[in-house]
């Protein structure tokens, strides 16, 4: 069921068959008003506010998955799952959104480059056009991690309710700007949901990192999947990066601007099929342990 549930949720994404309720989240902005309204108040500490976000939908998804072995309640987790897959997988609409900047790119319009791909990440301070190509890449592997691998890693781990956590965690640790132009009254919780984001989003790109060295045999990958960091870097973006870089042997970004123009734009394509590639080795594996009764 695990694995049939991400098929379809993947088939459907491909196809734009998902209802704009689901594929825009819609619902989650109505869930947080209400929780807002009804439960955040300053006399709770900001992880009771969290608690009280996540908790309830993911005891249902948890009680209905798990303690019970009704047909009926397994028909009903499995519905579950597939519309909480279709509502977070979004890495063909993420590549679909780069392709304006790639063509800007290519035409080394830097500055038109720089404009739209602010408008998909969120750059830090740029310094030059190769700077603005390492940050485009990075803040693009953090994405496919976050609406593709992280929502399966944690469903294959959890079943519907490690799913609801994370979805639940992501939409809370988006911007106050980014959820239809509900006001946020308190954003002390919201800043423990993106930390926990960061936690779960860490374990993952391990995994991904660790699929990346048996796909490209590549022992510097393999190292990096199972290197230890500072408790200040961001584990995620610091693994994929290097990662993808290790894997897929990227070297120093040409200083000629026809090159790097043409660098750029052959290291997104690079990372997309890599993405393919690591998505189908994760499915192959999802089957083998569901084959084994291992999987949720």
């Amino acid at each position: 069921m695990t694995l049939l549930a991400i098929l379809i949720a993947l088939f459907a994404t491909r196809q734009a068959v998902v209802p704009e309720y689901f594929r825009e989240l819609r619902w989650s902005g109505r869930y947080i008003a209400m929780s807002e309204r009804v439960l955040f108040r300053d006399i709770f500490h900001p992880a009771v506010c969290y608690g009280f976000f996540v908790v309830p939908l993911v005891a249902i998804c948890w009680f209905v998955g798990t303690y019970q072995t009704a047909w009926f309640y397994d028909a009903v987790d499995f519905a579950i799952s597939i519309v909480l897959l279709v509502s977070i997988i979004g890495d063909r609409q993420l590549e679909s959104a780069m392709q304006p900047f790639l063509k800007r790119w290519q035409a080394q319009e830097w500055q038109a480059a720089y404009v739209y791909g602010e408008k998909l990440f969120r750059y830090n301070k740029i310094a030059s056009p190769s700077d603005m190509l390492s940050q485009t890449i990075t803040l693009f592997l953090l994405r496919l991690n976050q609406v593709l691998f992280s929502p399966i890693f944690w469903y294959v781990i959890f079943g519907s309710a490690g799913l609801m956590m994370y979805l639940l965690t992501s939409i809370a640790a988006l911007p106050p700007a980014a959820r239809d132009g509900i006001q946020v009254e308190s954003e002390s919780w919201r800043k423990i949901a993106q930390e926990f984001l960061q936690a779960l989003d860490g374990i993952p790109a391990r995994f991904v990192a660790l699929s990346i060295a048996l796909l490209c045999l590549n022992r510097k990958a393999f190292v990096v999947a199972f290197r230890r960091y500072r408790a200040t870097d961001r584990e995620a973006e610091i693994v994929l990066k290097l990662a993808t870089a290790s894997g897929l042997g990227f070297s120093d970004l040409p200083s000629d601007q026809e090159l790097l123009a043409s660098e750029g734009s052959a290291r997104v394509h690079s990372v997309q099929d890599l993405k393919g590639n690591v998505l189908i080795f994760w499915v192959i594996s999802i089957a083998l342990l569901s084959l084994f009764g291992l999987a949720w």
